[in-house]
């Protein structure tokens, strides 16, 4: 019996997310690279954000502080 293990919710945000950029006219990579996360994120089912320590409701902000960080 195989065992996969899930990525830390780190890793899976880096793994979707376009790379920083040090220049982002009006906010368009940061706005896509949230709406990336937001799309990956939504797509998993309720066990796999589970398994991330992550519930349905923090996506949203999950998204929102992926882009504040930068």
């Amino acid at each position: 019996m195989d065992i996969t293990y899930s990525p830390t919710l780190q890793d899976l945000l880096r793994k979707i997310s376009p790379a920083s950029i040090k220049f982002d006219p009006l906010g368009l990579v940061s706005g896509y690279k949230a709406y990336r996360i937001w799309q990956h994120l939504s797509d998993m089912s309720d066990q796999q954000l589970a398994a991330l320590g992550i519930s349905r409701s923090e996506i949203p902000r999950l998204a929102a502080q992926s882009i504040l960080k930068d």
